[in-house]
């Protein structure tokens, strides 16, 4: 064999060498969850606790999104491709269909309350080492340290709004459209910021301490400024939101199915609470005004 033979030969085997190589790195190389061609059919349950509405289960995928309300019985759903935001209850087989922007934390608590589309001003993600400025024509959101939960990586962010400071874990660990990050953001009261909330803690700053008041009103306690002290017991941390568990589950598309043949109600707070449940709330307030009335008949006021 000659040396230029034999040269074609070697060259001949590092090449079949190298193409079999890339052949088994494509055949035992697995990609991360998020880069997987299935990542938009994988299926997450995270449950997280409410301090008005009790246990909340999120069931979340890459295109779609469904909560339900232990304490009220009522569940959220949205879904690619239109994403509009259906709220029901199974028991009274009621419906409101609308838009995401009409979705607000009171109208989920109370019953009665009417306000919708809140609109927040554009979001500004300052560095711990910029001076805290508060504009009314952005939101200053401070990243403020990162860790992990559940097995979720997360930011911890802090926004500071007419002296109530509102602390809060994002994370991005898992893969979803921007639409589901937003029902949960605005489920929780928290800005609009691409990434699934996993706690938040409120809490009111700049108040006055509650052992400065008492020691400067100790010798007159009776006093108006004595007052004082009630907002300071009320404004020490309040924990709105906490993540119990996260995990992965078995895909089932038939989750995310919209109820058919349900009655179309007007608002959001129309679906909130049972009709019987809100005729209870009318009638124990209406007793509550007629016992005060009678009470002021009774002690002859008005004669």
């Amino acid at each position: 064999m000659s040396l230029k033979t034999s040269k074609t030969a070697r060259t001949l085997a590092t090449l079949a060498f190298a193409t079999a190589l890339c052949l088994l790195s494509n055949l035992t190389f697995t990609p991360p969850v998020g880069a997987r061609p299935d990542s938009k059919n994988a299926e997450w349950l995270l449950i997280q606790n409410h301090a008005d509405l009790g246990e909340v289960k999120f069931y979340i995928t890459h295109d779609a999104v469904k909560g339900v309300v232990s304490k009220t019985g009522c569940c959220l759903l949205a879904k690619a491709p239109d994403w509009k935001l259906n709220y029901y209850r199974d028991d009274d087989r009621a419906i409101w269909t609308g838009s995401m922007d009409q979705l607000e934390p009171a109208s989920l608590v109370n019953p009665f309350n009417r306000s919708f589309a809140r609109k927040s001003p554009p979001i500004k993600v300052r560095r711990p080492d910029v001076p805290y400025c508060d504009l009314n024509s952005q939101l200053n959101v401070e990243l403020i340290g990162n860790g992990t939960t559940q097995g979720l990586h997360y930011n911890e962010y802090s926004l500071t709004i007419r002296k109530q400071r509102t602390v809060f874990w994002l994370t991005k660990d898992i893969a979803v459209a921007p639409p589901v990050t937003k029902l949960l953001c605005r489920f929780y009261g928290v800005p609009e910021m691409t990434q699934i909330p996993l706690y938040v803690r409120k809490n009111m700053s700049g108040g006055p301490r509650y052992a400065d008041e008492f020691a400067k009103n100790k010798v007159t306690p009776f006093f108006p400024e004595h007052g004082q002290l009630m907002p300071d017991l009320r404004s020490g941390p309040q924990l709105t939101m906490t993540t119990k568990s996260c995990k992965r589950i078995p895909y089932d598309g038939t989750i995310f199915d919209a109820p058919r043949n349900y009655e179309r109600r007007v608002a959001i707070v129309d679906v909130t609470y049972s009709g019987k449940l809100k005729n209870e709330i009318t009638n124990m307030m209406g007793d509550m005004a007629f016992s005060s009335d009678r009470s002021k008949s009774a002690g002859g006021h008005g004669k």
